[in-house]
């Protein structure tokens, strides 16, 4: 596919519940990518087992080239009902296919909230009966800048006092407001339950699950970092770095004033009114984005970065369980200091990774006694090169 498909989910459990009820899979193969949210009547254990039992069946039989008719009959004819005869899991399953053709398919009490160039829009369904169960369903083609939302039915259940109710309308107009400055999944599904979270007085009386799949352009980002091993390498290495489209940074100073002398514009230092007294001050150079200190400010990207990849397996292990919020982590990714400025494009905005990475020992390092050489700078490139994989990025690194 010519464009960057981005899924994540946010899940926090119904208050006092160690298990969650809902349950989402993400699967890419080589022809599609699908997303499938499985939300458990009630909660608790019971809810959990189902919804887990339900999800399964999708996404294996997806995955081993089952049309979505029997996938549907299968998980339909095999789940149990309630006295009421009530289904006891709702689900909704959205694949698109290389070539960017879509279907979604929605079955009892489940959202999927669509938006389209930042903006909601109404994707019209069509009912359909299998095994006597009605499916919503509908078949699209997918475009830039596209996002859909599946929103467990425990986010708009209202609040005890039965006054206050979060709505599929308010839910829109606030993802609306997110879009603008928000470009992660991952962000947003956390934005969106949270937001539900807070209309339960953060004690949440069902499960509430986020599931988003956005469609974006491939972003690149180019880093620099290090002079190269010989000074006859530095025009060749910057060249490399200047090439193409993409999101440039430039990470040390002696890397910084290498680009400087070979580009021609002039480094100029940053005066920050309010400076990180951790993180070292940014300079600016004409037609690079980002200019920052080596290695202190790469040593807090990759713990950044650790803490991310952490809260998101934390997510995987926790089953949902609401022990802390991640605005706190995501307050930290948004200031506006050199490390956080780099961590947050990596995370968010870079779906591709450049590293260009001199081998030079830095003498200045070596004169304050200092353990910041080849070996140590070396060191965090590779573990942030470790780290981008894990998320999904794709990596290519040089060496000068």
């Amino acid at each position: 596919m010519k464009y960057h498909i981005d899924m994540a989910y946010k899940s926090i459990n119904q208050y006092g519940e160690e298990l969650c009820g809902d349950k989402v899979e993400l699967i890419t193969t080589d022809h599609s990518h699908i997303m499938i949210l499985v939300d458990g009547l009630g909660s608790g254990v019971k809810a959990s087992i189902l919804s887990s039992m339900t999800s399964k069946i999708l996404a294996t039989m997806l995955i081993n080239g089952e049309s979505i008719d029997e996938c549907i009959d299968t998980v339909l004819s095999t789940l149990p009902y309630s006295e009421e005869h009530e289904a006891y899991t709702s689900f909704g399953v959205l694949a698109v296919d290389n070539s960017g053709r879509a279907y979604l398919a929605e079955f009892g009490d489940l959202h999927t909230l669509c938006m389209r160039n930042y903006k909601r829009f109404d994707l019209p369904r069509t009912e359909r009966t299998i095994d006597g169960k009605v499916i919503r369903e509908a078949h699209f083609d997918v475009e830039l800048g596209d996002t859909y939302a599946m929103i467990s039915s425990g986010c708009f259940i209202s609040q005890i006092d039965q006054l206050s109710y979060w709505s599929p309308d308010q839910a829109l107009d606030f993802i609306e407001d997110c879009l603008k400055k928000t470009h992660a999944s991952k962000r947003l599904a956390n934005q969106i339950v949270q937001e539900s979270c807070d209309y339960y007085g953060q004690e949440s009386e069902n499960d509430l699950t986020a599931a988003v799949f956005r469609v974006r352009n491939r972003h690149i980002t180019k880093l620099m970092t290090g002079p190269p091993s010989s000074k006859d390498l530095d025009e060749e290495a910057v060249k490399t770095f200047m090439e193409g489209k993409a999101f440039r940074i430039v990470s040390g100073g002696s890397t910084a004033e290498i680009v400087s002398r070979i580009i021609g514009y002039p480094v100029i230092p940053i005066d920050d009114p309010h400076p990180d007294p951790k993180i070292p001050p940014m300079s600016s150079i004409k037609t690079i984005q980002l200019v920052t200190e080596g290695v202190i400010t790469l040593s807090r990207v990759v713990e950044l970065l650790e803490e991310y990849i952490k809260r998101e397996e934390l997510d995987e292990k926790s089953n949902g369980k609401h022990e802390e919020s991640d605005e706190e982590f995501y307050l930290e990714l948004d200031k506006k200091n050199g490390a956080s400025l780099i961590a947050s494009r990596l995370i968010e905005n870079c779906t591709d990774f450049d590293m260009i990475i001199g081998q030079a020992i830095n003498p200045a390092y070596q004169d304050a006694n200092l353990s910041f050489d080849l070996a140590a700078r070396k060191q965090l490139c590779t573990r942030i090169e470790e780290l981008m994989i894990k998320l999904g990025k794709k990596v290519t690194t040089k060496y000068y």
